[in-house]
């Protein structure tokens, strides 16, 4: 298992999985620190048989529009080559948030990482 550990996100590669896990919640795009990491984000995504995608957000309790937007951008990234993208560990506020933002309908809202893990490698696109 890859991983790599910045000030915003963790990231790691379970086989070919991304898993990232926000460290904090994620006020603008604009910020340098999280562009930056952001692009370390993008390349994990370049490495060899990666496909598909979890957030695990078991350490935040809310997020706002910055995460949905990084959200759905590696979902759009992914989604071409038959990826899928999966949600774990998600508080009740944050829970909330996605079901405003109707993404809870285009994504599994999971328990556990090893149900998002599941979601990810079980289904047919």
């Amino acid at each position: 298992m890859l991983m790599a550990e910045t000030k915003i996100f963790q990231v790691e590669c379970e086989q070919d999985v991304l898993i990232v896990t926000p460290l904090r919640n994620l006020s603008s795009l604009a910020d340098e620190d999280i562009i930056a990491e952001w692009e370390t984000v993008q390349q994990q995504l370049t490495v060899s048989g990666v496909r598909h995608v979890v957030f695990d957000f078991h350490n935040l309790k809310y997020f706002g529009s910055t995460m949905l937007e990084v959200m759905l951008l590696l979902w759009k990234r992914i989604r071409p080559h038959e990826g899928r993208l999966a949600v774990c560990n998600v508080s009740k506020e944050a829970r909330e948030i996605l079901r405003l933002s109707r993404f809870d309908t285009i994504w599994p809202v999971c328990d556990s990482r090893d149900a998002a893990l599941g979601e990810v490698n079980s289904q047919p696109v």
